[in-house]
């Protein structure tokens, strides 16, 4: 599936026209590093928390459409917005989603922290630093398929320069309750699987990502990423599968820890056996400490977090 602009619209958004209303409201949300946009074609999605809170095209802005309900307080905001309604009604926007995930009562952090990820890697600070640009969250590569929590791209360590980008399928696991089951980590791996072994559909997914990479440069949103250069080429390397942990337990000295570890254990151990020609290129990501960047040096495949005491 195609993800990057039409050149309609992406002409329009990169010829900063100060008396251009699109060109405001898009310099409105470029600046606010809490919102996330993603190319979708012929608009752009934008998340708050990791959940699309709008759409821009250029028809101007269009509210989701899903209501975050709460029992607390519900905004009136009308579906589409001119420039003056955007800046007015952003605040509620945003506010109505925090208080949608306030009276939730199962967790939804995952996908905030996702957002988290993809802004951490992306960002003037720690992007120009990490070893990773996220080009996209909630990739549907396949109209029906599966669909990555993140999509990036890793910059070989060194090579700022003259860079050589591997891809990478990244997948986020908020807590240990997230590794099993239905989207559990066997799930995710046997996805990756078959996208690799699809070369037509892997192929077309590239060259998505190459064009979105080739925008999100020329729209700002890799800030990080201070080189001049545009256009890139996706090395033949196959992508690997990032397993972002966010969350675990790792309290040693708890019986319940030792229940979660073997649980982790066995999950990699099936993944290994069933999947053996593949487990190299299957990790799990290491971060700054404290941290969202992701750091090729701190990865581990799972072959080497099963030699280990995880």
């Amino acid at each position: 599936m195609k993800h990057y602009l039409n050149e309609v619209l992406f002409q329009r958004l990169i010829k900063l026209d100060e008396h251009d209303e699109l060109n405001l409201i898009w310099n409105i949300i470029l600046c606010d590093d809490t919102l996330c946009p993603l190319l979708r074609d012929e608009k752009i999605d934008v998340y708050y928390r990791g959940f699309k809170a709008f759409s821009l095209s250029l028809d101007g802005v269009i509210r989701n459409p899903i209501e975050f309900a709460n029992d607390l307080y519900n905004y009136d905001i009308p579906e589409q917005l001119s420039g003056l309604d955007f800046m007015k009604y952003l605040p509620y926007m945003k506010q109505g989603i925090d208080l949608w995930y306030g009276a939730r009562t199962n967790c939804l952090y995952k996908r905030e922290f996702s957002q988290v990820i993809m802004r951490e890697n992306n960002s003037l600070n720690a992007g120009n630093q990490s070893d990773y640009f996220i080009i996209d969250m909630e990739h549907q590569y396949k109209k029906g398929g599966a669909i990555p929590d993140l999509v990036g791209l890793i910059m070989e360590r060194g090579k700022r320069q003259k860079p050589v980008f591997r891809m990478s399928i990244i997948e986020v696991k908020y807590m240990d309750i997230a590794f099993s089951g239905v989207a559990g980590i066997l799930s995710h791996i046997e996805d990756y699987v078959k996208l690799i072994n699809d070369k037509e559909m892997l192929e077309d997914m590239m060259q998505d990502i190459r064009e979105m990479f080739f925008q999100s440069k020329k729209l700002g949103l890799l800030p990080g990423l201070k080189n001049q250069y545009e256009r890139i080429e996706i090395s033949d390397e196959r992508p690997e599968l990032l397993l972002a942990l966010v969350s675990r337990n790792t309290n040693n000295g708890k019986k319940q820890r030792t229940e979660e570890v073997e649980s982790l254990r066995a999950i990699l151990e099936k993944a290994i056996e069933k999947y053996v020609d593949y487990a190299d290129d299957i990790c799990i990501a290491g971060t700054a400490e404290l941290g969202f960047g992701l750091y090729s040096d701190r990865k581990k495949s799972i072959k080497e977090c099963l030699s280990q005491q995880i």
